[in-house]
């Protein structure tokens, strides 16, 4: 995995943890010292910042330094594509396991049924 990549995954993971407890970025930066645009910057995923920081961010978010950075194995996938999965990862991050679970759930009858029409013979005519 890239670092611009590794960073941009822990910045959406920071940014819904603290959307998810109600926190602005300002009430964020506030609470570990910060200003606002280093906030910001991380949870864009722009630079580095060093780890007393993100102790601070995970002790703030009630998470711990080995949940913020496992980011799991890199996709092989495009640009295009990788930007249509961020803007998916930004629109459940906030969401309880439930709704996840659900959109997993989705997701795969989704898949299952352009699989079983991929393989269906076609007519002809």
């Amino acid at each position: 995995m890239e670092f611009d990549e590794f960073t941009r995954q822990i910045g959406i993971r920071i940014q819904g943890l603290r959307k998810k407890q109600g926190l602005s970025q300002e009430a964020l930066a506030e609470a570990i010292e910060r200003s606002t645009d280093t906030i910001s910057n991380i949870e864009r995923g722009f630079g580095s910042t060093r780890i007393e920081t993100m102790f601070r961010i995970a002790d703030v978010l009630a998470t711990t330094l080995t949940e913020l950075f496992d980011v799991g194995p890199p996709l092989p996938i495009d640009r295009d594509r990788r930007k249509l999965i961020d803007q998916l990862l930004e629109l459940i991050a906030t969401e309880d396991a439930a709704f996840i679970e659900a959109v997993i759930a989705q997701t795969e009858i989704v898949k299952r049924v352009r699989d079983r029409a991929a393989r269906a013979p076609r007519p002809r005519g």
